[in-house]
């Protein structure tokens, strides 16, 4: 599901509103680490143009999922980017 929806936020990155709706919709599909990675590329990816929207929703759905992160660093289950 993550490289589908890599793919969705590369076809519709000529719009704002879609690249935001897709990108919303993506915490609801894939796992936190997944959402992460997702944030991660599309940071990298679309930072200069949707910084902003990025921010925002990663602020919105990242920070929820604090319990589980900290698991994640207890457990020491670091996120690889890749760089595609």
């Amino acid at each position: 599901m993550f490289e589908y929806q890599k793919i969705i936020l590369k076809k519709v990155s000529f719009s704002k509103e879609l690249f935001k709706q897709e990108l919303t919709k993506s915490h609801k599909w894939l796992n936190y680490i997944e959402f992460n990675k997702l944030i991660f590329w599309a940071t990298k990816k679309f930072g200069k143009i949707y910084s902003d929207i990025i921010f925002n929703i990663s602020n919105k759905y990242v920070f929820n999922y604090k319990p589980n992160l900290m698991n994640a660093l207890n457990n020491h289950q670091f996120i690889k980017i890749d760089k595609t």
